[in-house]
């Protein structure tokens, strides 16, 4: 799995970057493994690193960087996903089964996984509040995999970050909005 989660960035960043940009990002960021895609202590925080702090020479906010990155990954893993997960409906009672079901098979594969706490509220037909803790800041690819769900899935949605761990907040609280 962490493998399989490092080649799709490191392909993500060569589709959208330029495999030299990509090359000479990996050369320079400090990790603390010399062999990065298989550190099993501190793979979260490299997998982080890449995605949070490094800005050149992609020139591009982290931000963006993480919504084009969850939008790839989305592209990416969809067609591996078993059929039993795309058939479930509704797109909520979805968002609810699959984060359980990624944290299980995670676990699974790999006990020693650092992953986010998360906390779902459906507050009412319309509204659902996603809290995640998170030690590494990848909210917006997170968000990006919830809009391509959605889209997948045929649902309008809107999506608001009223608490973000990137404006110094606890936790950030995405707010799915069922259109």
């Amino acid at each position: 799995m962490k493998v399989s989660v490092f080649n799709l960035l490191q392909a993500f960043l060569e589709t959208h970057h330029g495999s030299k940009a990509c090359g000479t990002m990996l050369n320079t960021l400090d990790f603390p493994s010399s062999i990065i895609h298989l550190s099993s202590t501190s793979y979260n925080n490299e997998i982080s690193n890449i995605l949070t702090n490094y800005r050149e020479p992609l020139n591009t906010s982290t931000i963006e960087k993480l919504r084009t990155c969850g939008k790839f990954l989305f592209l990416k893993l969809r067609p591996i996903t078993s059929s039993g997960a795309r058939r479930i409906k509704p797109f909520h009672v979805f968002l609810h089964i699959f984060n359980n079901l990624i944290r299980f098979e995670i676990k699974k594969l790999h006990a020693d996984s650092t992953l986010p706490k998360s906390d779902y509220k459906q507050l009412n037909s319309q509204l659902l509040i996603m809290t995640y803790h998170l030690e590494y800041w990848l909210c917006h690819l997170s968000e990006e995999l919830i809009f391509c769900s959605a889209k997948n899935f045929g649902e309008e949605i809107s999506v608001y970050q009223p608490k973000c761990l990137h404006y110094r907040d606890k936790a950030c609280h995405i707010e799915v909005g069922f259109l």
